[in-house]
């Protein structure tokens, strides 16, 4: 199976945040509006940690340094159950499918986040 594309992964019918190499989210779709409650003008700019449980924090921070000093990583292409957070600090139980794509000379991540109620 291939790895899909950022622009693919905005169109699916699931919530999407993307993200630039420093982690910093830089577009979301219709459907993570809908879900999480944060609209475009107030996630865009903001830290990915902004939706992610703080107990993940320092997980999140050590994998994103390793991939950016290595080019390795162990959670990108296929599915995890992971939480995260909505505008009204809600956790939800979501499957995440995480990619990687250079774009311009630069890392960029996108993920797929689909509420595990819903799925």
């Amino acid at each position: 199976m291939l790895t899909p594309t950022i622009e693919q992964l905005k169109q699916s019918d699931v919530p999407v945040i993307v993200t630039d190499h420093e982690g910093i989210v830089v577009d979301i779709n219709i459907h993570f509006v809908n879900v999480f409650g944060w609209t475009a003008q107030e996630i865009i700019g903001q830290p990915l940690t902004l939706i992610l449980p703080p107990f993940f924090h320092d997980s999140h921070n050590l994998g994103f340094a390793r991939f950016s000093a290595t080019g390795q990583a162990t959670v990108l292409n296929h599915p995890l159950n992971l939480k995260a957070v909505t505008k009204a600090h809600q956790e939800i139980e979501s499957e995440h499918f995480i990619i990687a794509e250079k774009q311009e000379g630069r890392w960029l991540f996108a993920a797929t986040l689909r509420p595990l109620e819903m799925a």
